[in-house]
């Protein structure tokens, strides 16, 4: 596709959404690396709709049955750690369901140092996202009168 077009663009990623909803989860599973590469290259397009649209496959992908996201997790965070700073209001909350998802797929080992590096951001937003995300994966991971897990000691940093 021409990637100079941003109609081209924006049809090509909503087909893209298509597919991937309707797809078989095992199939797409057998693809993920290269899908992820794909999809998380559209996250960074300038284009809105083309954007938005790369998200929600993201976030399609994230909740496929099976957690095969998971591996990828690690590679994934940064970049989406960065969108929680986006001027855009519906990126942000697209991003933020992406992020809260795959915060619940990770041991808390895998995502102390991205959220780690969200809190030193020089914008407050990401300050702000990062740190309602580091205490949604404490909930998560970590219930209130709960047995502290092994991983707990992964937070130490934080604490």
């Amino acid at each position: 596709h021409d990637g100079s077009n941003w109609r081209v663009r924006a049809l090509a990623a909503e087909d893209l959404r298509e597919r991937v909803h309707a797809a078989d989860p095992a199939l797409l599973a057998g693809h993920l690396p290269r899908l992820l590469d794909l999809v998380m290259s559209l996250v960074e397009d300038a284009n809105f709709k083309v954007e938005i649209t790369a998200l929600q496959i993201v976030g399609a992908l994230v909740a496929l049955p099976g957690g095969h996201v998971a591996s990828h997790g690690p590679r994934l965070l940064p970049p989406l750690l960065r969108k929680l700073g986006d001027n855009k209001a519906l990126v942000r909350q697209a991003n933020m369901r992406v992020l809260v998802h795959l915060t619940q797929l990770l041991p808390p080992r895998a995502m102390v140092e991205p959220l780690l590096q969200a809190l030193r951001s020089d914008a407050w937003r990401v300050r702000e996202e990062g740190l309602t995300l580091l205490m949604a994966a404490m909930l998560h991971h970590f219930p209130p009168g709960g047995p502290a897990p092994r991983d707990a000691q992964a937070l130490d940093p934080v604490l």
